[in-house]
Parts: structure tokens; C-alpha cells; sequence
């Protein structure tokens, strides 16, 4: 069936870390196996920089200067400018195969705005994407409040074996998904195509285990029954991040479907185009105005991602990136209680103990401190050594981070591409 193809008019992630991401476990003081920590301030950039630079790595502690207000204006610059707002020159020739669609109503819709969307690691074109206006979304909306409750009646057998399709159809584009999502993202190609699987799974298995029309029976006797009984909330919006664009944004999008909502799904704009051909390659599988997917330029006074969080008719909202948007989305959340689910900034700590296999450990913790270039909430924020082996450990770990292979994520041989922000 040839697409439809329709216009409307016109109209980042980060997480806290502690100042300690290495430090030591030492002898005496109050007892954390046996040692007490012994914390260095030494910034994860800094860090980063001794371990793949070669310099030797020994703890120091460091000063902490405070910003100048010039330093701060900076960085705030730096968090409101998502990186992706410049429009394709007037006589510059893009392809149609580099334009991506939004997907409203069933629609596929070109906006006639758009924003360039370039790899990070050649700095050549990816692709053009949509730049939604304020109308499209709230189109975008409006269609999935009018499917969802067709889309609820259905059983749960009906929507199982859509979801089902789902799973086989992004199984059977594996290749090109990575492929895109690793020009746009820079993360190599064993990475996304591993993203692809697990959206493929949780698909499937939503198909097979969240059937909502299974009710639970809490007690009975002769006198009463007391059941509980599971509905769907309606219009589900996703806020999907730019680190792990498919896994963030469709496992919780299957998740929705599945529990009889219909989405609204909105990538990050810094890389939209592998979820934006996802939406595409779904749409002839579901009903119309089930699923939609939007993206649109934060530049704007009021960004997509606010407009979702603050419709009356999104009943739940699903957000992942930063600790302070995330507080934001919960407050917009709650003047209408919405329910929210929200996976933020991490902190995470690691604990070397003394018995511990120091190459095994040093290069676990390697690849769980670095994964992605530890542009994820997961990522190991702070590592404490015991005393005894620490001295070992850090030279283990230094010698596994000056053997990491960095380069363009379509080598097979590429372990940490370029970083996106």
C-alpha cells in the first residue's frame, strides 16, 4: 500500500556524578568491609582523560574551583541548545530517502520545517528530520485519544498478535536500523543492533505476558468478591533520551500498546531518524492513530516535550534523561495527576574488595564506566578499592582503558565511538 503523504501547518541527558569516582578503602575507621573509604576529589573528566592519555594514574586530591557567572551562563547555553537546529541550505539537494516523516493519525506527514541531523563521528549528513510545529503535536495527540478506546476494547489476543508483527518486522530490518542508529548516534554497530533485539523482545513479550484482562481475585465469600481489575489509562506519551534512543523509547512504548493505550512518542532531537523509521516501518501493522511519533527543535518557547507533558489528555507520561528535567516533568505531571514514570541521572558506585580477580574486575569496570563513553544513567560513576589491592587495580584498569579502540562505530573493531554532546 502506497504511503500517504500529508502536510499540517507551520508552527539532553546527563547525570549527576560524584566528585569521587576513585578512592580507596583503608584500614581503620568506621568499617565498610573492613576499611573505611578514603575518597579522592578527582573529576570523572579528568579521569577519563588520565586513563586514555597514559599519564600515570595515581588519586591527588584536587580543588574544586567554583564557576565564574561566564562559565555558568556557558553551560546553561550549552544545555538549552540541542545541537541539531540548523535547516538544510537553500540549494543544498537532500533525497527524499534522508527525509524523515513524522507519524500522525496514521499519516505520514513532512513539516515544512526540518533540521539536519549529522553524524558525529564523520560530521557528514544523516539525514533531515521533521521539526514538528505546536499543532502537529497536539495533532498528534487528538488522533491517539480518538484510537485508544477501540484499541482497549480489543482482546488482549487481538493486540498480542499486532505486537507480534511488531517484534518480527524490526527483527527483519535489524541491519539497516543499526546501521542508522549508529550514523546518528556514533555508538558502534554492536551496540545498537543489540538495542534493536531487545526492542524486538520486549514486543514479544509484551505480546505474551501483559494481558490485562486476566483478573486477580483478592478474596471471596458469601457475602462479597473483591477483584482487582486492570483498564487502560488512554494516551500514554513517551519522552524517549539520545543515548539509547530504541531500547528508552520503544520498551516502554510496547509496554504501553500492549496494556491497551495508544502512544505518543517523541525522540530526542539530537537522534530522531532510527525511531522516526521505526514509526514508519509499524504503520501499515497498526491501527491508525495507535502509535504516533513526533520530534521537533527544543529552540522554540515551548518544546514538544512540554506540550505533551502539560495536554490534558496524556494520562501518563514516560521521561528519561536529566535529574533537573525530570523534576519539571513531575511537576507539569501533577497539576493534573497524571501518572508518571521517570528514570533518571545515576550515581553509581563500585566496590573492588580485596579477594577480588583484579584483571576480571578491572575490565568489567571498565566497560561499565565507559559504555557509551558513560553517556548512560548506569554507567559506574565512582569505583572504591581496598587498600591492599589498589595500587594493582589502578594499574590494571589504566592498561585495559590505553587498549580501548576508538573510531567510527561501523568498524567492527570499534569499541567507544565519538560523543555525541
Amino acid at each position: 500500500m502506497k504511503p500517504s503523504v500529508a502536510t499540517l501547518p507551520s508552527q539532553a541527558a546527563s547525570t549527576s556524578s560524584a566528585s569521587t569516582p576513585l578512592g580507596r578503602l583503608a584500614k581503620g575507621g568506621p568499617s565498610l568491609f573492613s576499611g573505611s573509604v578514603r575518597p579522592a576529589a578527582v573529576s570523572a573528566a579528568a579521569l577519563s582523560a588520565v586513563l586514555l592519555s597514559g599519564r600515570v594514574a595515581r588519586v591527588a586530591r584536587v580543588a574544586r574551583r567554583p564557576r565564574g557567572l561566564k562559565a555558568q551562563a556557558a553551560a546553561a547555553s550549552l544545555i538549552l541548545d540541542d545541537g541539531w537546529d540548523d535547516e538544510p541550505e537553500a540549494n543544498e539537494q537532500v533525497p527524499l530517502s534522508k527525509r524523515a516523516p513524522l507519524l500522525i493519525d496514521g499519516r505520514i506527514i513532512i513539516p515544512p520545517k526540518s533540521f539536519r541531523v549529522t553524524s558525529p563521528a564523520t560530521g557528514s549528513l544523516v539525514g533531515v528530520a521533521p521539526d514538528a510545529s505546536a499543532d502537529m503535536i497536539e495533532a498528534a495527540v487528538t488522533a491517539a485519544h480518538r484510537a485508544a478506546p477501540g484499541w482497549a476494547q480489543l482482546r488482549h489476543t487481538e493486540r498480542a498478535s499486532v505486537l507480534m508483527s511488531c517484534a518480527d518486522t524490526l527483527r527483519s530490518n535489524l541491519e539497516a536500523l543499526a546501521t542508522l542508529q549508529t550514523n546518528e548516534s556514533g555508538r558502534p554497530i554492536s551496540e545498537t543492533r543489540i538495542e534493536v533485539m531487545v526492542a524486538a523482545a520486549t514486543f514479544e513479550n509484551a505480546a505474551r505476558f501483559l494481558d490485562i484482562n486476566q483478573e486477580k481475585v483478592i478474596s471471596e465469600d458469601e457475602e462479597k468478591k473483591v477483584v482487582v481489575r486492570r483498564t487502560p489509562l488512554g494516551v500514554v506519551a513517551v519522552i524517549a533520551p539520545w543515548n539509547a534512543p530504541i531500547v528508552l523509547g520503544w520498551k516502554p512504548t510496547a509496554t504501553a500498546l500492549a496494556c491497551g493505550n495508544a502512544v505518543v512518542l517523541k525522540p530526542a532531537p539530537q537522534t530522531p531518524l532510527t525511531t522516526l523509521r521505526i514509526g514508519e516501518l509499524l504503520r501499515p501493522i497498526l491501527p491508525r492513530g495507535v502509535l504516533n511519533v513526533v520530534v521537533g527543535s527544543d529552540a522554540v518557547s515551548l518544546r514538544p516535550g512540554e506540550i505533551l507533558t502539560n495536554h490534558d489528555l496524556v494520562r501518563k507520561v514516560v521521561f528519561t534523561g536529566s535529574t533537573a528535567i525530570g523534576s519539571k516533568v513531575m511537576e507539569a505531571c501533577a497539576n493534573n495527576f497524571k501518572r508518571v514514570l521517570l528514570e533518571l541521572g545515576g550515581n553509581d558506585p563500585a566496590i573492588v574488595r580485596e579477594d577480588a580477580d583484579i584483571e576480571k574486575t578491572a575490565e568489567g569496570l571498565f566497560k561499565g564506566a565507559f559504555f557509551n563513553n558513560g553517556q548512560t544513567c548506569c554507567a559506574a560513576k565512582r569505583i572504591y578499592v581496598q587498600e591492599k589491592i589498589y595500587d594493582a587495580f589502578v594499574e590494571a584498569f589504566c592498561k585495559r582503558a590505553r587498549m580501548a579502540v576508538l573510531g567510527n562505530g561501523l568498524s567492527a573493531t570499534t569499541e567507544l565511538g565519538p560523543l555525541v554532546l
